[in-house]
């Protein structure tokens, strides 16, 4: 338990959270880094007819990318960049050819962890310097036009990629409290306003540590949120609640102190989610996939592996003939590579390929798009073997999940 712990830390560079609005003189400016700050070099960048690959960052840094949507003329990443003294939430706009067309460091936002195409801009979701949930609304072009702080005195905060979702009216926001609940983590979920202006909130779970992860709509007009609780056992746990929040039903998969989901989607019958299963007797890792209906029964659940310490499923998409993944898989000790990977609708593996080298690579946040996939992660560097840095990276497969000439890519 300890190590996972650890481990999700590292990657997540976990979250955690102050009640209210953030007033506006609290509010700093977002900056622009000078392309020259900003490399992308030619030994991690490259790009062929169909397929790319783009690295963002700046010497001596840690940056990394943790969600990533489609826009009309490119995409929209949300991820953080740091220094030696802290971390800042960054916005990099892209065309589809991965080339930077613009970015922004919002310095009260300890990093991004979920950015969605707004009206006229962009919804911003992440974590505050004081451990709250910070969300920012911006312009088109990332200028702040609002922005709203929730939690309490305690840590309050979001986890993974998809804790956001769009409603008719506002947003659904979930994620976990330390402030409020029934004790530890609780599980949480906020409505917002279209102005960011709360409309209600509640707390799931019980005396242990209980959080969601990622949230999905219904065709109810409810809301659908995945995570893990340790209340019910350590398992895998879904709630689907109605559009005030009340619970419809409350349902945990998996065996005790096993399993947790990091995202769900809609899709055709019901809901698919994505997570990790611990093997306790092996002490190892595997990436889980459960498939459910609309009233949260189990239509089937997979792993996919190869029994090493840390295989995860970060994110998942629906497609038309299955569900793309994306994550982290072990190649060696402390050696993980970005793992995509393509199932079928029965969960059957199509195909799986990694990508990266030696370090700390992984992929955060997977979209499918007409000509293949888009993912984006981190890409770990070593300058000159003292320590560890990372960039911001983003590459474009073939609908094979295959890059066309990559030199920082291996077993493709």
């Amino acid at each position: 338990m300890h190590s996972k712990i650890i481990l999700l830390a590292f990657v997540l560079f976990t979250s955690l959270m102050f009640n209210g609005t953030a007033p506006n003189y609290s509010v700093r400016n977002t900056s622009i880094l000078p392309n020259e700050k900003v490399q992308d070099t030619a030994s991690n960048s490259f790009m062929t007819e169909n397929t790319w690959s783009r690295t963002f960052g700046k010497i001596l840094w840690h940056d990394a990318g943790y969600s990533i949507r489609k826009l009309d003329d490119g995409f929209i990443i949300g991820g953080l960049t740091s220094n030696y003294k802290s971390s800042f939430g960054w916005l990099i706009k892209i065309n589809e050819k991965g080339k930077m067309t613009w970015n922004r460091v919002y310095y009260d936002l300890y990093y991004i962890i979920d950015v969605e195409v707004a009206e006229n801009g962009y919804l911003l979701v992440g974590i505050t310097e004081d451990m709250n949930i910070g969300v920012i609304k911006t312009d088109g072009d990332g200028d702040i036009k609002w922005m709203k702080i929730f939690g309490g005195r305690e840590n309050d905060g979001i986890a993974n990629d998809h804790c956001v979702q769009k409603t008719d009216d506002g947003y659904i926001i979930a994620g976990y409290t330390h402030s409020f609940g029934a004790g530890n983590n609780d599980a949480w979920l906020i409505k917002i306003d279209e102005n960011g202006n709360e409309v209600w909130n509640r707390t799931y779970g019980g005396k242990e540590n209980d959080m969601f992860y990622s949230v999905a709509t219904s065709t109810d007009g409810g809301y659908v949120a995945a995570g893990v609780s340790y209340s019910y056992g350590g398992n895998a746990w879904v709630v689907k609640v109605d559009k005030y929040g009340n619970i419809i039903w409350n349902r945990t998969y998996g065996k005790q102190f096993t399993d947790e989901i990091f995202c769900i989607k809609r899709c055709k019958e019901g809901y698919i989610m994505v997570g990790t299963r611990f093997i306790k007797e092996e002490k190892y890792y595997d990436l889980l996939v459960i498939k459910i209906d609309e009233n949260g029964k189990e239509i089937w659940n997979r792993t996919y592996g190869e029994n090493t310490l840390y295989e995860y499923g970060k994110c998942i998409d629906c497609i038309e003939d299955g569900y793309i993944i994306c994550g982290l898989k072990e190649k060696d000790v402390q050696d993980f590579d970005l793992w995509l990977i393509k199932i079928d609708e029965n969960g059957n593996e199509v195909w799986n390929r990694t990508y990266g080298r030696k370090g700390f690579d992984s992929g955060n946040s997977v979209l499918a798009i007409p000509s293949g996939y888009v993912v984006v992660g981190r890409l770990t560097e070593f300058p000159w073997k003292l320590f560890i840095r990372s960039d911001v990276w983003v590459i474009k497969t073939n609908s094979e999940g295959k890059i066309e000439g990559g030199r920082i890519l291996r077993n493709i």
